[in-house]
């Protein structure tokens, strides 16, 4: 009987953990089912307008400025993922300590190992709240240059006189 409540406890825990970024795949997947569209949206990206012919020329590829991904979004996404993980050790750590508190025995150990994983976890957070502050207060940006100008407005000087 104890063993059959480990595992099911174990394996509630696994769930956890695995359902909800498997959740978020499945969704993203079930979402793109415009395949024409999303290929357009991806070549008009690619060329670097929307609804325009792409120059392959090279024309006007010293003009343009290369396009930029917003740093914004890489950083919203990996925050969520860490919130989502920190619920998860929390959700696991109240669990095990309820079990541990009402049936005894091995719960304890699960709930110490459950422990140690969260304050792990949360000591990882803090080193990267730490670097991250510290390399704001350290790296300093080159301003954005001008993109340089059009061959066609620039005009050659004259020669006036012999």
């Amino acid at each position: 009987m104890l063993k059959a409540i480990v595992v099911l406890v174990l394996s509630g825990l696994w769930a956890v953990v695995l359902v909800p970024p498997a959740w978020r795949s499945l969704s993203r997947l079930t979402r793109s089912g415009d395949s024409i569209g999303t290929f357009s949206r991806k070549m008009s990206l690619l060329g670097g307008r929307s609804g325009s012919t792409l120059d392959l020329t090279g024309a006007d590829l010293a003009t343009r400025a290369p396009a930029r991904r917003p740093a914004a979004a890489p950083r919203a996404s990996a925050r969520k993922r860490r919130r989502d993980v920190l619920v998860g050790l929390l959700a696991a750590n109240g669990f095990t300590i309820l079990l541990a508190v009402v049936a005894g025995g091995v719960f304890w150990m699960l709930w110490l190992v459950s422990a140690t994983l969260l304050g792990g976890y949360v000591t990882l957070l803090v080193q990267l709240r730490k670097a991250a502050v510290e390399r704001e207060m350290k790296v300093a940006f080159f301003p954005q240059q001008a993109p340089a100008p059009e061959l066609a407005t620039v005009r050659p000087l004259r020669r006036v006189g012999s």
